[in-house]
């Protein structure tokens, strides 16, 4: 009987310190976070224009995103000869074509806003989103569904388009709660692949993020898949700018600007 109250007792007063270790351990990697990506000056940044393509199945389309922060974007299209320009700012969420304005879907909205958020990716402001964070240790990515995160639905993903190797593993804790695993390259400390995005309510599926390089000497993705079965998207970024002197007036849709002229 002594021995086990002793147990209990010593229980006890371990459990303290195992999880001021874990979270130590988890400042400690944000803090190599910080250092290898420079992703803290993300904060810095006012504006940033991305040019590249979005493949969806056979289908290319091609792209010019400018974000002004907080909430400004302008997001240039073109399918085969077809233009449009997507407008979303504080009053509205646009679409203007050859044929004239109409409102933006969600999805719409949600591939252009996700789009410049993973330019800063999920864990830079983790304590301003709510998020919690904890270190898991280091692992490679084994993509089943007994491994998959329980709250999360589980999206297959062809072996061969996981990334190799070891990963330094974050868990992050959504406000409601979903647990979503995070998996940093351990010599760079890139987001390399994550079981969701932790800024959508509606769950996409997992997501690989790859061909980083240094703008500014910030480390961003040029790569991006989702694996999701009803919109599987892959970007292929060409050209990311910082702090461009955007006007306001261009992210309106009835600026001069955003007037659709055909082959143009």
């Amino acid at each position: 009987m002594k021995k086990i109250l002793i147990i209990i007792i010593l229980l006890a007063f371990a459990t303290p310190f195992i999880t001021f270790a874990q979270i130590s351990k988890t400042d400690s990697v944000m803090s190599i976070y910080y250092q290898k990506t420079k992703l803290d000056k993300y904060k810095d940044i006012k504006t940033i224009e991305i040019e590249g393509e979005m493949q969806i199945g056979p289908d290319t389309y091609y792209f010019r995103l400018q974000h002004k922060k907080p909430n400004s974007y302008r997001y240039k299209e073109r399918f085969k000869n077809v233009y449009v320009y997507k407008l979303i700012n504080d009053n509205e969420l646009s679409v203007v074509t050859k044929d004239g304005k109409m409102d933006m879907g969600a999805m719409e909205r949600d591939v252009i806003m996700n789009l410049a958020s993973y330019m800063e990716g999920f864990l830079v402001n983790y304590q301003q989103n709510s998020f919690k964070l904890e270190y898991l240790g280091q692992d490679s990515i084994i993509w089943k569904p007994e491994q998959a995160d329980n709250s999360i639905p589980f999206v297959p993903v062809e072996p061969e388009k996981l990334p190799k190797g070891k990963f330094e593993i974050i868990e992050l804790t959504t406000p409601t709660f979903d647990k979503i695993k995070i998996y940093l390259d351990p010599k760079t400390y890139d987001i390399r692949f994550t079981a969701d995005n932790p800024f959508m309510l509606v769950k996409l599926g997992p997501i690989k993020f790859d061909d980083y390089r240094k703008v500014d000497g910030i480390s961003f993705p040029h790569y991006i898949e989702h694996f999701n079965p009803i919109f599987p998207a892959i970007f292929r970024l060409n050209k990311i700018e910082l702090n461009k002197d955007f006007p306001n007036e261009i992210f309106k849709s009835d600026a001069p600007e955003n007037v659709v002229i055909p082959g143009q």
